[in-house]
């Protein structure tokens, strides 16, 4: 913006000048910012790794009955751990009644029975196998396991149970008893899982051999 400048002659009069000069603008002093200053970065923020671990099927390995198949009822358990041993609950909550069996007293655990993630089959429904031939269950549990657990672990617990049914002619009456496999447990670091993994886990009742197959696979 021009400024108006009054110059005085040396006869008296005055003459009116238009200055253009332009005013000289301060540039601010831009201060530095101390280290308490600056924002923080969420170190805290934790990272996740999803697994996958899918019960495929159950297959009847050795059938030692007369017959040509076993009638049966599996179980199958799929936990997640951290480093101190503590449960990492499923992303879907299939495990939600063993976490709140996990909440009872000890007294309460002797008498209820720690739940499973799976089961299949029943006294009166029961899981009948033939020798050598499975059945697909493809049901799966999914975890998000912080990276920082480098100690956290997987386990897969599975058992059976099968029913022998009689038949007295005398009485026309049926009997049933239960044989009850021997359970077995599956473990593994959650950090030596980097790609795909097949999971085997074989139990036994004298002579007879299930075998359960599962796969573990890293999601990202």
């Amino acid at each position: 913006m021009a400024k108006k400048v009054v110059i005085k002659r040396e006869d008296g009069t005055k003459k009116i000048k238009l200055s253009t000069e332009k005013k000289e603008v301060k540039k601010p002093i831009l201060k530095r910012r101390t280290a308490s200053e600056k924002p923080k970065q969420e170190a805290n923020q934790e990272t996740f790794k999803t697994y996958r671990i899918t019960w495929k099927e159950v297959i009847n390995t050795i059938n030692d009955d007369s017959g040509n198949s076993s009638e049966l009822k599996v179980f199958v358990r799929i936990m997640a751990f951290d480093g101190k041993g503590k449960t990492i609950v499923d992303i879907g909550g299939k495990n939600k009644p063993i976490i709140e069996w996990e909440k009872l007293g000890s007294a309460a655990h002797k008498i209820v029975p720690k739940p499973w993630t799976f089961t299949e089959g029943s006294e009166k429904n029961p899981l009948e196998l033939k020798a050598r031939r499975g059945w697909t269950a493809n049901k799966w549990v999914e975890f998000q396991i912080p990276e920082k657990e480098t100690k956290a672990k997987f386990g897969i617990r599975v058992d059976a149970v099968e029913f022998d049914t009689s038949f007295n002619p005398i009485f026309l009456t049926t009997h049933t008893t239960k044989d009850f496999y021997e359970d077995n447990l599956w473990e593994a670091n959650v950090a030596d899982i980097k790609i795909f993994k097949p999971v085997e886990i074989v139990i036994r009742e004298e002579a007879a051999r299930l075998t359960f197959k599962f796969t573990v696979l890293p999601k990202n």
